[in-house]
């Protein structure tokens, strides 16, 4: 014979009963870092990166492309830092990052000018920026 299972009010299997909430209210005003919810998130991706002068009167298009180019090269400039960490900190504190990674960044600039397109490149300076931003800390190296 099984003990007795005591009484707990309420059945070890019962589903609590969920009723729906109203969703809140959504704060139209734009926050304080100048960005409202669900908007373009342009200023984040391209904070610090030399746009063209006229980006902003650019149509639509064309500044995708340019937003397109920046995140190519910073996540280009990622993966060198991710794949080759231990080589690019040596290099680094060697003082020859530029030559210990040479392969590696002509290997990235070649995938990258296959994908962006040439006025773009010419352009701009987006992958050596997001080489220095990401590979180099901030430094001017590239």
């Amino acid at each position: 014979i099984e003990p007795a299972m005591p009484d707990l009010g309420a059945s070890p299997f019962a589903q609590p009963e969920i009723k729906p909430q109203p969703a809140p209210a959504q704060p139209q005003s734009v926050p304080a870092g100048g960005i409202r919810a669900g908007g373009p998130m342009f200023d984040v991706l391209l904070a610090g990166f030399t746009l063209p002068p006229n980006f902003n009167s650019l149509p639509e298009n064309m500044q995708k492309v340019h937003k397109d180019a920046v995140k190519l090269a910073r996540q280009l400039a990622k993966d060198i830092l991710l794949y080759h960490k231990d080589e690019v900190e040596k290099g680094m504190a060697n003082g020859n990052i530029k030559e210990s990674m040479k392969d590696e960044i002509e290997k990235s600039y070649k995938f990258y000018t296959q994908r962006i397109q040439p006025e773009i490149i010419s352009g701009s300076n987006y992958f050596n920026e997001a080489l220095n931003k990401i590979v180099a800390k901030g430094q001017k190296l590239f």
